[in-house]
């Protein structure tokens, strides 16, 4: 009776051994289909982000459930809003400033414009300044001559190459 008994439990253990490997079996697919599935689904969306930065094609993941995979979904749902919000103010400050440096090109092209004005003019008053510096050492030389003689024939040829000069 020993014998059949200690048979009668063997049974029952390598039945009992095939059930808990056949329910750790179904275990493993169903934690293959519910939760491996849904991280490879993550992982995937979460490098086609990494692959192609632009802002439209960064979509949130979709979550739901009440488990650690939500939690992380959530998590990165916010972290993308974040950086959504982050990339508008930098785009935000890249138009201020080249506003800003527009603003400055302008104005400095004004300033560039008024001092070439201002250099043009002040060569026309130098050249001009220089004429008169030159008619003025002429007359006075007219007036040395004349002062120094009194022949008019004299002062006019002195007059004449002095105007012959200019």
């Amino acid at each position: 009776m020993n014998a059949v008994l200690a048979k009668e439990v063997r049974r029952q253990s390598m039945t009992l051994a095939a059930g808990l490997i056949l329910l750790f079996g179904l275990i493993l697919i169903a934690f293959r289909f519910v939760v491996t599935r849904r991280l490879v689904f993550m992982a995937r969306h979460f490098n086609e982000i990494a692959a192609h930065a632009e802002s439209r094609r960064m979509t949130p993941v979709e979550v739901g459930g009440n488990d650690e995979i939500t939690v992380v979904g959530a998590a990165f749902n916010r972290l993308l809003d974040q950086l959504r919000d982050s990339h508008a103010s930098l785009e935000e400050r890249v138009a201020q400033r080249t506003d800003e440096l527009r603003k400055a090109n302008e104005q400095l092209q004004l300033e560039l414009a008024e001092r070439k004005r201002a250099e043009e003019a002040m060569r026309e008053r130098e050249s001009e300044a220089r004429r008169l510096a030159q008619e003025n050492a002429i007359v006075a030389e007219i007036g040395s001559i004349i002062n120094s003689s009194l022949d008019i024939d004299e002062v006019y040829e002195r007059l004449a190459e002095e105007v012959k000069k200019l």
